[in-house]
């Protein structure tokens, strides 16, 4: 199930002016703009040399028109006219990458925006400038129907911009490369991991579908994400002095040895910044394997992969001292593995969500939320209303026989607190409401957390049905 939005191109001319900010102007950029843009990414964010580069070739990366997230005309740039006239290639004084994708509750996929390399020149800062870029890329997401925001980055800034806080981000449990079983001298390998191929895409597809069943938000990875990921040349951090990074993920394929048949699919970030080396995504052919059948094979051929990885710090050693597993709260690995071979979970970080319409959100999903009513024993068939007073606007969602009627925008008008819970059935506030559509607290963490949330008892159980706690698992796809 996939929304239908036709994407717009905007033109590259387009300017935005905004009086709040009158010595700039704000435009969407074009292929004379890749290295003005990239000199800015790396200037903000590259606090060393080595750094600097990285980030440079993030931005190109970015705008060669090969991402099917990106493109050379889907950055946000806010130009300094007067630099610009005099040929200074320090004209761009801050960026905002517009990246689109896709994401899925419990298969229901819509588009996403996320906001990427945002950046501004300290000279221009505390003008409301990121602001700008923010209205001018949300007013472009409304226009194109993109309901669901995500960003990774600074602790608590974006809330001033929407969002909040409701979605694990990269969390993972680490091992020891000494859990790492050897061959022994009289045995063959059973099975190998190889790098894939173009011919692997469509069982890496369905191993990525099969693994998204257990989140209930997850990253969609189309074909063409895919076959980025798999072809995509190497590009240069630093031409002058040969180092090179491939894309954000290592892709392999776990074959049969006697067969060849791909039976599994492992992926790596190719970056090593640690002794570690982060393991993304692990998923086996149930019909052909399993998964601690496979596992030893599969953990010597993630110890050799992990040698083609990036070092990102010269004083790493060359031999992988451990791996990483950024699988999520929960993985069928971390019970294959045992707890005795892994760290205990430590705090993950978390992707800032923004739902800016929460209808179009409710009827995107209406198939997940009859089939949470089905699944109940206590609210199948339920036939009835739910008022949600967001504070800031309210909200109807109303059921029939356990089926999908309407979701609309409303309004309550209340006086007192008495008229305010007679008015309503639940009070949440807006930016809290979103860690509940997206299961990353239950409806009873949240009450303990907020005095401002609040349910009718008599409906508590169909809040809880229809928007339960539950992990997801949603990676990044951008750099």
């Amino acid at each position: 199930m996939s929304s239908s939005t036709e994407p717009t191109t905007p033109t590259p001319t387009t300017v935005f002016q905004d009086t709040s900010v009158t010595s700039l102007y704000f435009r969407w950029s074009t292929v004379a703009d890749i290295e003005p843009a990239a000199k800015r990414v790396a200037a903000v964010f590259g606090v060393v040399p080595e750094v600097r580069d990285i980030m440079a070739m993030r931005a190109r990366r970015l705008m060669s028109g090969r991402n099917p997230s990106c493109g050379p005309t889907e950055v946000l740039l806010a130009i300094d006219p007067v630099r610009e006239k005099e040929g200074n290639d320090d004209y761009v004084v801050s960026t905002l990458f517009f990246l689109k994708m896709e994401m899925e509750v419990e298969g229901c996929r819509f588009s996403v925006f996320q906001p990427e390399l945002v950046s501004s020149d300290p000279l221009y800062r505390k003008q409301g400038i990121i602001r700008n870029l923010f209205q001018i890329a949300h007013k472009r997401c409304d226009e194109e129907g993109i309901f669901v925001q995500r960003i990774m980055g600074i602790p608590h800034f974006y809330r001033r911009f929407g969002y909040e806080y409701a979605t694990p981000l990269l969390a993972s449990r680490a091992m020891l490369g000494k859990h790492i079983p050897a061959l022994k001298e009289d045995e063959d390998e059973p099975y190998i991991l190889r790098p894939s191929i173009p011919d692997d895409i469509p069982i890496i597809s369905r191993l990525h579908s099969h693994g998204n069943r257990r989140s209930l938000l997850c990253t969609y990875l189309s074909p063409k994400n895919l076959d980025f990921f798999v072809s995509e040349p190497l590009y240069p951090i630093n031409p002058t002095a040969g180092t090179q990074s491939k894309s954000t993920y290592l892709y392999h394929t776990l074959t049969d040895a006697l067969t060849e048949d791909p039976v599994g699919l492992v992926v790596l970030w190719s970056e090593r910044w640690s002794e570690n080396v982060r393991v993304m995504a692990v998923e086996v052919d149930e019909k052909k394997v399993s998964l601690i059948g496979a596992l030893p094979s599969l953990l010597r051929g993630v110890k050799a992969a992990a040698e083609t990885c990036t070092k990102m710090k010269a004083d790493l050693s060359d031999e992988v001292q451990g791996l990483t597993w950024t699988l999520g709260e929960q993985h069928p690995i971390y019970e294959a593995l045992g707890e005795h071979k892994l760290d205990p979970p430590g705090k993950s970080d978390a992707w800032y969500m923004r739902v800016s319409d929460h209808v179009a959100f409710l009827r995107t999903i209406a198939p997940v939320l009859e089939a949470r009513l089905a699944g109940s024993e206590v609210c199948k068939n339920w036939t009835g209303k739910l008022l949600i007073n967001l504070y800031t606007k309210a909200l109807k969602v109303e059921f029939d026989g356990g089926k999908f009627v309407a979701a609309e925008y409303t309004e309550i008008n209340w006086t007192s607190r008495d008229e305010r819970e007679r008015l309503a059935d639940m009070h949440v506030p807006e930016l809290v409401f979103v860690k509940l559509l997206f299961g990353v607290r239950s409806l009873d963490q949240l009450t303990d957390m907020f005095t401002d949330v609040d349910v009718n008892s008599d409906l508590k159980v169909v809040v809880e049905t229809l928007f339960p706690r539950k992990s997801s698992t949603a990676i990044p796809v951008t750099l």
